[in-house]
Parts: C-alpha cells; structure tokens; sequence
C-alpha cells in the first residue's frame, strides 16, 4: 500500500471523421459523475484541455492524470467520470468511463529497461519526447499498459503516444494506446510527446503493468524516472532601482 505507483493515466483519442472540413477550437472537459475520495484527477491537473483544431480525418489525444489515495478502503472501489468534447463548429460527445481500484503487485518479470528525454531542457511553448523501452516475462499476458505518471500538469502536457514491438509471431506493430489487449510480445519502445506549459523541473516515471492470473502487476524496479528542466525567461526591462524596492518608481530611470 505504500510503494509503487498511486497514479494512472486516462486517455482519448479524439478524432475528426469528416474527411472535408477542419473541426475548430475542439475542448475536452472532464467531469466526476460519482463520488469517491480516493480517487481524483492529479495535483495540477486540469479539467479542461485545450485541443485546438483537428483537421478532416486526424486524430489527436488527450489525457487526465488521475491520483488514488493510498489507503485500503479505496481497494475495490469505483469512480465514474465523462469527458465532454466539443468544438466550435462539431457536435458534443460525451464519452463515458470508470475506474476501478485493485490491489497491485510488484514482479520483477516487469522491467524498465530504459528511459530519455530528448531534449532535457526544453522552451516554454515546445515539444519534448520521452523514450521508454520496457519488458515483460511473457508475451501470452492478456492485458499490459505503458503509462508515463508523476509528471507536473501544471508544467507539461501529453500530446501523444505511440508504442512499437514484434509480436511472438515476428509481426510488427504499433500501438498509440496505453492500454494494449493482448500485446503477445515481450519488449516494447515507447516514444512520448510533450507540450511544455510553464517554466519549472518535472519528474517522469515509466510503468509497466501487466495482468496474469486475476492479479495486476507493475515493474518491481518502479522509481526509475528521468526529469526535464524548463528555465524560465527573463524580461527585457531594466531600470536603476534606486531606493532598491524591487518597483519602478516615479523618476527611476530606464537603463
């Protein structure tokens, strides 16, 4: 109850099917429709997300980071939530969902392998990539996801994600959903963009989780993280701050 991750990511991907005409200024706005104290949106996160316009046939993503309190009671609860999508010139859809507490269990069978940020030190306004390489024990798991969580929402944002791998099979494929369904693979590249919001340092840690026998399990080496630094600006006013008040007062002169 308390070591590994407390934190998971819902995502939609939200797509224009009309092949013709761009849809403009399209928000997502998330809403709890149940109660439940453990189970809320992140520290920082916000409710609405600006997704922009979405040109005929493209599909852009979206994600909520979403904390679980650690406490047993929260164990085998549910909290439900909508997400209202809609744009200035779309329809509204309201897509529903729920999330369902269970018990985690740590196996080493679940490993991070490897994780960069490229570049570490990005802009306020531009985008950085988060590479992640990870594996599980066996690809014949029913169910597996690759969330990235304990990022600041206030800071950066998640754009997009899409995960590549060889099936058991030699196949390749390639996901652009955390949740992977019967991935029958072992070994995954996990590549991330980030929009960065605001100036600040934000932590970023890989999970990898799979499902095996009723049970859930996440990465036994969880901690691992990598950070991304986002220096601030300066301005271009300068004056001589005589009486050293941090103010421009009357009479002080621009330099």
């Amino acid at each position: 109850m308390n070591v590994g991750p407390n934190q998971t990511i819902i995502q939609f991907r939200v797509t224009n099917p009309d092949l013709v005409n761009t849809a403009h200024a399209v928000t997502a706005t998330f809403a709890w429709t149940s109660a439940n104290i453990y189970i809320n949106l992140a520290p920082g996160e916000t409710a609405i997300k600006n997704i922009g316009d979405i040109a005929p046939g493209q599909t852009k993503d979206v994600f909520y980071l979403v904390e679980i309190t650690r406490n047993a009671a929260a164990y085998f609860t549910t909290r439900n939530y909508q997400v209202t999508i809609a744009g200035s010139d779309t329809p509204t859809y309201t897509p529903t969902g729920s999330i369902y507490v269970e018990k985690l269990l740590s196996q080493n069978r679940n490993d991070i392998t490897g994780i960069m940020v490229s570049p570490p030190n990005p802009t306020v306004g531009s985008t950085f990539t988060v590479t992640v390489t990870s594996t599980t024990g066996s690809p014949n798991y029913p169910d597996l996801a690759l969330p990235l969580v304990k990022y600041d929402p206030a800071m950066v944002m998640p754009l997009g994600m899409v995960t590549t791998y060889t099936d058991k099979d030699g196949n390749p494929r390639t996901v652009y959903n955390v949740y992977i369904p019967n991935p029958e693979g072992n070994a995954f590249t996990t590549v991330w963009t980030f929009l960065v919001l605001n100036a600040g340092v934000s932590d970023l840690y890989p999970v990898i989780y799979d499902r095996s026998g009723g049970s859930y399990h996440y990465n036994a080496d969880y901690g691992e993280f990598e950070t991304v630094y986002v220096p601030g600006s300066i301005g271009n006013w300068v004056w001589y701050d005589a009486n050293a008040n941090g103010m421009q007062d009357p009479g002080e002169l621009v330099l």
